[in-house]
């Protein structure tokens, strides 16, 4: 890759200023919070290497909206898609669901560290446009994350959860630092304004009252106007959003002062065409890059120069076939989400204007898994003063080249390889520099920069592996029968070709450029070959002719119809086939016998023949071929039929051309078998038919004979008897049968009450019956079956005494049917009781309530009840004889003890088992430099009741 050269910053005092008030809120590692990237469906970056390395295990799936977070020293804490979040182990966090953002909405959620805190969290989180109302009933709200908790795996805290601040909102959310370098501005737009809402986060929480600014256009409308992502400048000086459905960018002033958006300068381009979707400022803050997306003309990647006197007119387009969000990340690029790929696309340079900024299309894998729209948005000023580098490949023997990518141009800069092997070689001040190193392993490789005269500095741990071999061989030529495989060797870890394909051979078999990439860990070598296929004819000749001719093909003369071929040489000396398709057409002859009627004629034999015999013509096939037909001519006569017919009356026949209901005499014209025509006469007789209708009631279970059987159901039944003419007679029976009931009912009365049943009140359960005739006069019967609800019955037990830390249950339970009350509020029938105080419970059924109580009392033993453990969170190794020692201090006497210190890179420095004993600050002998180092202290305690193993951690802040 060519880096190319670097502009003069024109923004150098204000980068100077903003430095400095990073770098005093010890802000300057902040970009190790966007370490780690979850997003698509399953897809990931980790971005601690330096380049981008895919992460396998995800466990989010989403269309646009996520969120994640890591710590100072790029360790993931968490992740969400607004709706769920997954802890650095991808398990779902306790409460960790029902968050009211949506994995649809374009930015569903953002994460804010707790000003003050290392451990607590917001999540932000804003509906999808497309619920109802418009904008999303939920809105824009924040929810607490606690990583102390769950084993310092987080969990989410239920009383600060989906806490609301404004609804309804658009699908926008961003975050930036406050001027002071300690709080943090959360901002969103109103749905249905042009307000924007900016929300302080402080130390002591989120400030409810939002800062309100009124600029830009309206949002309402069509849902779509809404969606698109909008950032702010890492300066923090400048606010840019898309408007999906109005198809606009618009651009404003922004302070972290005072949270304000203004319309002073403000620049809205609606040339667009196409739907702006990603939105992205470049690390030094003078460029701007907007993706559109979905339609047509979308999928277009622009950049503009924010420091032209026209903006818009600075806009360039930068590439096509985008389809996605816009994210910068700590090595200072810029990344674009592919929407259904397994690739990711990326700016390498985005402080460069034009071409100069190298866009590279799908050039970053996801290893398998998939970009959606979205990437996790980020507080804008992690990347405000960011130093950066990128490296590859890095392979031994060969020299790697590094490039200085950080967020502002340097002023100096200091390479430090990591590599004493390489002796003075080691070190350089190039900003894109090229190193040989010693051996195959892994090393520290540190850059210092200092920009405006701050220093800044980033370390990523570069692996150098063993350079694969591969030799695809010299370009080559050969002819399309023939096939060539390529081999690209077995001695890398993964191969990948040109097409995507990932095994060590490929089929070359049409004329192009072949390449191929060898990778072994972090070190990758390319191939490639110019094949040139050359082309062997295949000719194919179809042809026929009559029986009896020839043509010569296959290497001799053909009568037959079939397939044949001939081998030739074509002029470049690659075999060729004439295929030659060959079909012989038949002469026929024919022999037809035919039918006419008398009086009629046919022409054969050259004349319009009337009489029997036999005929022959000769004619011409389709094929051209002489053929004989001979006719066997037959003359057939006129007949004449005679046809009685009977019909009912009601019935209809088809005769002389229309359908007959009377008696009489009718002629029909008909064909014979032979198709002449002939008559039929038919005589026609209609008879009568008789019909009668009859009505009858029984009960359910009598019968009536009825349709030849005893009939017990509903309906109407027809017997049909012949008359003398030989058509059917009906008898109609319309039969209704009235039911007879059999009623029980089963019911429930309270102790001491009664019931009317089995001809008297009844107070005891049991089954009554009772008769009754009804309207229609049949029997029917009432069986009542009485059950008796019992008052209920409680008893918790005799007030009582318990050891401290140890528990008692309470049973209210032995009612059926029934409803617990406990003094506080609980519903359960056991209630498990584990300190002093008096408890009651009411218990409920049907027919009335009843009470008890008991109190308790907690007793201590004599002994130690617990063991605990207290360190500070910094120490002052100067020899001044304050705080010269990091000590944990215990609150008992444990009987097994081990201190071990960590240093940012995880490598232990310090171990002790001696209690008494702390560390001083050294390492070898030699004072480590100021900074975070982790701490883990392991003990056994053997007190009265809670004895076992204990682990306690924490980190050390050394100040010099």
């Amino acid at each position: 890759m060519t880096k190319p050269m670097k502009k003069e910053n024109l923004f150098k005092t204000v980068l100077f200023f903003t430095i400095l008030m990073f770098l005093a809120n010890g802000q300057i590692k902040a970009q190790n919070q966007a370490a780690n990237w979850y997003f698509g469906d399953y897809a990931g970056l980790n971005f601690s290497t330096g380049n981008p390395v895919p992460i396998l295990d995800g466990s989010l799936s989403t269309w646009e909206g996520c969120s994640s977070i890591s710590n100072d020293n790029g360790t993931t804490r968490f992740y969400t898609d607004g709706v769920t979040v997954w802890d650095r182990h991808n398990e779902i966090m306790p409460n960790g669901t029902g968050l009211m953002g949506n994995a649809s909405s374009t930015q569903s959620g953002i994460i804010v560290p707790k000003p003050g805190s290392t451990n607590l969290y917001y999540i932000f989180t804003i509906d999808e446009v497309g619920t109802s109302p418009p904008g999303g009933i939920n809105g824009l709200r924040y929810t607490l994350v606690d990583m102390n908790l769950n084993g310092f795996l987080g969990s989410v805290v239920d009383t600060v959860k989906n806490v609301l601040l404004t609804a309804p909102m658009c699908e926008k959310l961003t975050a930036i630092g406050h001027a002071n370098g300690t709080d943090i501005w959360v901002i969103s737009q109103k749905w249905g304004t042009n307000d924007f809402y900016a929300y302080l986060v402080t130390a002591t929480g989120v400030d409810d009252n939002p800062v309100i600014s009124t600029a830009g256009a309206i949002i309402q409308g069509d849902i779509d106007n809404a969606k698109g992502y909008m950032k702010v400048s890492p300066d923090g000086t400048l606010l840019a959003k898309a408007n999906v459905g109005l198809k606009s960018v618009e651009i404003f002033n922004f302070s972290t002062t005072t949270g304000m958006v203004s319309n002073q300068n403000i620049i809205t381009d609606n040339g667009l065409g196409g739907e702006p979707y990603g939105v992205e400022f470049s690390p030094n803050g003078q460029l701007l890059y907007i993706n559109t997306w979905k339609s047509n003309p979308g999928k277009i990647l622009y950049q503009y120069d924010l420091t032209a006197p026209d903006v818009v007119g600075s806009r360039v387009q930068i590439a096509t076939g985008t389809n996605g969000a816009l994210q910068l990340a700590p090595d200072n690029r810029i990344y674009v989400a592919q929407r259904n790929s397994g690739n990711i696309s990326v700016i390498n340079y985005p402080n460069e204007q034009g071409t100069a900024c190298q866009f590279s299309f799908g050039s970053v894998s996801l290893g398998g898994n998939t970009s959606n729209w979205g990437l996790p948005p980020f507080i804008t000023s992690f990347f405000s003063f960011n130093p950066g580098y990128n490296y590859g490949p890095g392979c031994f023997g060969d020299s790697t080249e590094f490039h200085e990518n950080s967020s502002s141009e340097p002023d100096s800069l200091f390479w430090d390889f990591g590599d004493s092997g390489s002796g003075s070689n080691n070190y350089s001040t190039l900003p894109d520099p090229k190193h040989l190193f010693s051996t195959v392993g892994f090393y520290f490789v540190k850059l210092t920069v200092w920009i405006s005269g701050v220093e800044g500095e980033v370390t990523h741990l570069v692996r150098i592996s063993q350079k694969p071999t591969v030799d695809l061989g010299n370009d080559t030529t050969f002819c399309s029968s023939d096939t060539l495989i390529l081999y690209a060797g077995d001695d890398a870890e993964s191969y990948l070709w040109q097409s995507g394909d990932t095994n060590n051979t490929f089929p070359a078999d049409t004329t192009g450029i072949y390449w191929v990439k060898a990778t072994n860990k972090t070190c990758y070598v390319y191939d490639s070959i110019d094949v040139t296929v050359l082309p062997a004819y295949f000719l194919q000749i179809d042809t026929s002719f009559c029986a009896g001719d020839s043509i010569f093909a296959g290497g001799e003369y053909r009568k037959t119809t079939g397939v044949y071929y001939d081998s030739l040489y074509n002029y470049i000396g690659c075999d060729s086939v004439i295929k030659t398709n060959l079909v012989v057409n038949d002469t026929f002859y024919f022999a037809n016998q035919v039918g006419i009627c008398t009086g009629d004629s046919l022409f054969v034999g050259g004349n319009w023949q009337k009489t029997m015999g036999v005929y022959y013509d000769s004619l011409l096939t389709l094929t051209g071929c002489d053929s004989i037909l001979r006719t066997d001519l037959t003359v057939y006569d006129i007949q004449v039929t005679q046809n009685p017919m009977g019909i009912c009356q009601g019935d209809s026949a088809f005769l002389q051309g229309a359908w007959q209901k009377q008696s009489g005499t009718y002629y029909d014209t008909l064909q014979s078998v032979w198709g002449c025509d002939s008559i039929a006469i038919t005589n026609l007789t209609v008879s009568d038919i008789i019909n009668v209708n009859d009505t009858t009631d029984i009960c359910q279970g009598d019968s009536v004979y009825a349709a030849g059987e005893w009939q017990k159901t509903d309906g109407i039944y027809m017997d049909t008897t012949q008359s003398s003419g030989g058509c059917d007679s009906i008898h109609l029976l319309n039969l209704s049968v009235n039911p007879t009931y059999d009623i029980q009912w089963d019911t429930t009365i309270c102790e001491g009450d009664s019931l009317y049943a089995g001809g008297d009140y009844q107070h005891s359960a049991g089954n009554y019956l009772d008769f009754f005739a009804t309207i229609k006069g049949c029997d029917s019967t009432v069986l009542t079956r009485l059950s008796i609800n019992l008052l209920p019955v409680v008893d918790i037990g005799n007030d009582t005494s318990i050891l401290n830390g140890t528990t008692i249950t309470l049973n209210a339970g032995g009612t059926p049917n029934a409803t617990y009350l406990w003094q506080d509020g609980n519903t359960d029938s056991l209630y498990v009781v584990s300190d002093s105080g008096t408890y009651s419970v009411t218990v409920t059924n049907l027919c009335g309530s009843n009470n008890d109580s008991i109190t308790v009392t907690i007793y201590f033993p004599p002994e130690d009840l617990d063991c605990w453990l207290v360190a500070p969170n910094a120490f002052t190794p100067n020899g001044d004889g304050l705080n010269d020692t990091f000590k944990p201090i215990m609150q008992c006497k444990a009987e097994a003890y081990s201190l071990k210190i960590f240093d940012r890179w995880g490598k232990m420095i310090f171990e002790t088992t001696d209690s008494s004993k702390g560390w001083d600050g050294k390492v070898n002998g030699v004072f480590v430099e100021h900074g975070t180092y982790a701490w883990y202290v392991y003990y056994q305690y053997t007190g009265v009741l809670h004895p076992g193993n204990r682990t306690v951690r924490g980190v050390v802040n050394l100040i010099r």
